[in-house]
């Protein structure tokens, strides 16, 4: 059995444009504020080929959430969380995958972002927040 299409493709943009907060909504946030009678992000899918194509044609921002989280990180927020992470550690030196688990723990930004924050090599980064590394040093 087919249903009938409810939506215009321009009650589907009216829907994002209200949910929308600083111009953005993204995908799981619009899913969770949603009204039963709205459509579903699956159906913006389907409509418009992508979530970020509806988003575009309603006039919105299609940034991610985890890109506006990681853009609001600076190289001190990094830094003071290999700070917090080598003092909980067990051992020293932090290794990433004992930060990764602090992180994860303590909502502290991503291995990633640090090494992107601060220095690419994981050694150079603990190296920069005064922290105790192991490895071979760039000369």
């Amino acid at each position: 059995m087919r249903y009938p299409n409810i939506y215009t493709r321009e009650d589907m943009l009216d829907a994002l444009r209200r949910h929308a907060v600083d111009g953005r909504i993204p995908r799981g946030e619009y899913d969770r504020l949603r009204a039963a009678s709205d459509p579903s992000p699956a159906r913006y899918d389907q409509v418009f080929g992508t979530w970020n194509n509806a988003v575009r044609e309603a006039g919105l921002d299609p940034i991610s959430p985890n890109r506006e989280l990681y853009d609001r990180v600076s190289k001190a927020d990094c830094v003071l969380a290999l700070e917090a992470a080598a003092a909980a550690a067990r051992k020293s030196p932090l290794t990433l995958t004992e930060y990764d688990g602090w992180a994860r723990e303590h909502g502290g930004p991503s291995s990633g972002t640090i090494r992107n924050r601060v220095s690419k090599r994981w050694t150079d980064a603990l190296r920069e927040a005064g922290l105790p590394a192991r490895g071979w040093r760039r000369p």
